[in-house]
């Protein structure tokens, strides 16, 4: 399927809060980003597992992924690495039909698993979720790690990748590391839509990170933690982050046109 590239606002919690953020689609108007609205899951999800921080109830997950409020819905899934991730996946499709997005936050999952996945669900987007846990497993070598995911790609089992290169506590994204694994990754072959997460807000949108996104562009992008305000998703902050992700996304294809 064509990949679109995505503005993510993740840890969506409930169907209220989604219909809320929902609203933030009349900005994407003639824009060639998507909103995304996020929610996170594991196996605990489908497993009893409630009042959570950040996770919503598989009742509450079912909810959100089937409204139809004019956003690509998305999962960030983080499978339970000692079961069967086919099962796991399963599960999720199951409560959730009408999936746009899956992200998948694992350390290198098997390609055959991923392979099923998209003959199964051809209309999910499959973005492999690629964090600092991916860098330690083959030792914080970045040409290593180009190289795994040019073998994803080779075979087709992912639609796209996101850098994640703060390990989800939050630290900015740091843009010289991040053109850094962009390029040896692009070097290696590897034609995929990419996206950064990690830290991002209305606020990040500098110099340095504005020239990351022309010289990639167009990048995904994917943001949570820095949107929130007493552990809830602010629609006011979520706004301005997309109004300025739009605003950098338009300037960057206006720098390569002209």
């Amino acid at each position: 399927m064509v990949f679109s590239p995505f503005v993510g606002i993740m840890g969506v919690q409930s169907p209220e809060e989604g219909a809320r953020l929902a609203r933030l689609t009349d900005a994407f108007s003639g824009h060639g980003h998507r909103l995304l609205l996020g929610a996170y899951a594991d196996w605990w999800t489908f497993h009893g597992a409630t009042h959570r921080p950040f996770l919503p109830s598989r009742e509450d997950l079912a909810s959100i992924c089937a409204q139809e409020n004019g956003a690509a819905h998305a999962v960030h899934f983080t499978p339970m690495p000692e079961r069967d991730l086919a099962e796991q996946l399963f599960a999720l499709m199951a409560t959730c039909p009408n999936l746009s997005v899956l992200i998948l936050h694992a350390v290198w999952p098997k390609r055959d698993t991923l392979v099923l996945f998209r003959r199964q669900w051809p209309n999910v987007s499959l973005v492999l979720w690629v964090s600092e846990e991916c860098f330690i497993d083959l030792a914080e070598r970045t040409t290593r790690v180009a190289h795994r995911i040019a073998e994803y790609a080779r075979i087709g089992a992912i639609d796209s990748v996101m850098l994640d290169l703060a390990a989800g506590n939050g630290s900015p994204v740091d843009e010289v590391r991040a053109a850094y694994v962009l390029r040896l990754i692009r070097q290696g072959g590897v034609a995929l839509p990419f996206g950064l997460a990690g830290g991002l807000s209305a606020d990040r949108f500098d110099t340095g990170f504005s020239r990351v996104m022309r010289e990639y562009n167009p990048l995904s992008l994917s943001a949570s933690r820095r949107l929130r305000r007493d552990g809830r998703l602010d629609a006011d902050l979520a706004r301005r982050f997309t109004e300025r992700a739009l605003f950098a996304a338009s300037s960057s294809v206006s720098a390569i046109r002209s």
